[in-house]
């Protein structure tokens, strides 16, 4: 619970600056944290970056920023708190994701899908360092084998040098072994790993599932097939940075170096809404009743598609997935329903016929009956929890 925010100069509203940048869903999450503690704390006036440029820093009571700008808070010697890196600076509170934790939860998600391939590409910034550590840490402890792939594939690169980076990761993926699970160093990055695997025809999940970091909607929910990835807390690392600033403009001494906020949630989508399926006729009717979940599909469509009679199908599903073929089309429709519920205002009717339910009262009790909740409820929890609800 953030205190009642005590006024300076005189009674004048603290000035606070947020260096954080709003180009990308990662620093947006932060300054709403940083936003939400003001409105429960405030008032404060919060200075942003306009334009890519900082705001003036002359009467400023505290910074909140990144490391690039530490600089700035020792000319100027404002309390000030650092957000995303993983050393001390200048006396410096830092506040970061637990990176640790962030690798450790995408081990757990893979070995939780029965993969035994595991591979990494990141993107070559601090943080991708931090999560290969922890994430070829997990990998080995468990006697697996990690294939890795780093290289700056961020898009400011020149064209010829961003294709040629390209062309290395499609020769990449088409190597791994099959079925692999490739834990992306961010969002972007998982993108680009996505792109190269449908350029090499690399079926995703089937045969590669793609994690991200950040759970960036923009970037998770543009892609065919939409990405998982892990919500690693920006919105709580901005809040608790304000909060460390907020002691700190009162005068209290903060005397931790570096302090981790673990991560929110892994949000499965598509990407890798899969198990580990070595029967390709299996691969190909999970495949498509994921591609027709919009759609009131039955058992018998699915035996039609892969050519195979229906107890054929039911004992290779049985086999492959410990579950019946009308099971995996109710669990696709409920993660449909579940990712239309936390990420849209719809009606209720637009998403049951949008899940595959012609019917809401259908869709209303397979959804209680799967999940303990009602559409609704489940609306309700994952708004109150910031759309970071894990699906499953």
């Amino acid at each position: 619970m953030a205190k009642e925010m005590q006024t300076n100069r005189g009674g004048k509203i603290p000035h606070v600056a947020v260096l954080l940048g709003s180009y990308a869903g990662y620093g947006r999450n932060l300054i709403r944290g940083v936003a939400a503690y003001a409105r429960e704390s405030g008032p404060w006036q919060l200075l942003f970056e306009a334009y890519g440029q900082l705001p003036s820093l002359r009467h400023v009571d505290g910074i909140i920023m990144r490391p690039v700008q530490a600089v700035i808070a020792q000319r100027k010697r404002p309390p000030s708190v650092i957000v995303a890196t993983s050393k001390p600076v200048a006396g410096i509170p830092v506040i970061m994701a637990d990176q640790g934790r962030v690798a450790a939860l995408a081990a757990e998600h893979f070995s939780d899908l029965g993969l035994h391939h595991c591979a990494f590409a990141g993107s070559g910034s601090p943080a991708a360092k931090l999560r290969l550590a922890g994430y070829r840490k997990a990998i080995l402890e468990t006697g697996g084998t990690l294939h890795e792939f780093s290289h700056d594939i961020r898009t400011e690169l020149a064209p010829a040098t961003w294709q040629e980076t390209m062309r290395e990761m499609q020769r990449w993926v088409r190597t791994l072994p099959k079925p692999v699970g490739i834990f992306a160093s961010e969002d972007e990055c998982a993108r680009q790993v996505l792109m190269a695997c449908q350029s090499s025809g690399v079926l995703v999940p089937e045969e590669a599932a793609i994690l991200g970091v950040d759970n960036d909607d923009l970037i998770c929910e543009i892609t065919h097939p939409s990405l998982s990835s892990i919500d690693h807390g920006a919105f709580d690392i901005g809040y608790r940075a304000a909060g460390i600033l907020h002691r700190m403009m009162d005068g209290e001494k903060i005397t931790e170096d570096i302090m981790t906020v673990p991560p929110r949630a892994l949000v499965v989508r598509q990407s890798t809404d899969m198990m580990a399926m070595q029967d390709t006729r299996v691969r190909d009717a999970v495949r498509f009743i994921r591609e027709h979940t919009r759609e009131s599909i039955s058992v018998n469509d699915v035996a039609t598609h892969v050519a195979l009679g229906r107890r054929h199908l039911e004992v290779l599903f049985s086999k492959e997935l410990k579950r019946t073929i009308h099971d995996e089309i109710v669990r696709q429709r409920i993660n449909r329903a579940k990712q239309l519920l936390a990420e849209t205002d719809r009606s209720m009717e637009w998403i049951a016929e949008n899940s595959g339910y012609n019917y809401l009262s259908r869709l209303s009790a397979q959804f209680k009956a799967e999940t303990g909740l009602t559409p609704m409820q489940y609306r309700r929890q994952a708004r109150s929890r910031g759309d970071g609800m894990e699906r499953q």
